[in-house]
């Protein structure tokens, strides 16, 4: 059975996510959720130096491997690389104790056939010097004048991409394809979707409650007067 409807449905809920972002992000900004004005300048005052550095190193990092696969065709290879990605991403993200959790499961090095099964699993390996990225591209250190917002723009470009390959017939025809497809899909939402959309509710509630204050004030020095 095709898997294209619910592709298509969590393609369509992504698009409209990334469009989102993109507008928050970029020139003027938008109304969030009916409520405040959103733009640029919100998204940066809402992290601290540090964590837009973090914010900035890591995602910076994902969109530059995942730009490195578009030119792949649709299909299972794409969705193996991608598979293969997000578990040196993992790791790439992990704090110390959980690096050498994950390092001493990893796979040892070396050349052998997979089935197409154990290939869209994909697994963290390691060599001689310790862990073998694959995939990811670890970019060498970013310059401090990179700009946040214009990192999650670059992303929401990329992923953008990313998920209009799942809509290719060579992803949602074949189950085992379409499975690791949605699985990429939560682990993307974990990494990017669900932190990003946190910080921005965390910037409407704020100014919704600095708004409301505003307008308290001013009705209480309506009613002083009075």
């Amino acid at each position: 059975m095709s898997g294209l409807p619910k592709i298509m449905n969590l393609v369509e809920k992504r698009r409209k996510a990334l469009d989102v972002f993109k507008a928050v992000h970029s020139g003027d900004g938008i109304l969030w959720m009916g409520l405040v004005q959103i733009g640029p300048t919100e998204a940066r005052a809402s992290l601290s130096n540090e964590r837009a550095r973090r914010r900035i190193k890591e995602w910076f990092t994902l969109g530059l491997s995942l730009g490195s696969l578009l030119g792949y065709a649709p299909g299972a290879n794409f969705v193996r690389q991608v598979v293969q990605l997000l578990i040196e991403y993992s790791y790439f993200i992990a704090d110390s104790r959980e690096q050498a959790s994950m390092r001493s499961k990893a796979k040892e090095r070396q050349i052998q056939e997979s089935t197409d099964r154990e290939k869209l699993k994909g697994s963290l390996v390691r060599d001689s010097q310790g862990v073998y990225f694959e995939v990811l591209q670890v970019p060498g250190e970013i310059p401090a004048y990179v700009d946040y917002c214009k990192v999650v723009v670059s992303m929401c470009t990329v992923l953008t991409q990313v998920y209009s390959k799942f809509m290719d017939e060579h992803c949602y025809e074949q189950a085992n394809v379409c499975e690791a497809a949605e699985s990429i899909d939560k682990q993307l939402c974990g990494f990017f979707f669900e932190p990003l959309a946190a910080v921005l509710g965390e910037v409407a509630s704020h100014s919704v409650k600095k708004e409301t204050g505003s307008v308290a004030n001013v009705l209480a020095a309506c009613q002083t007067e009075q």
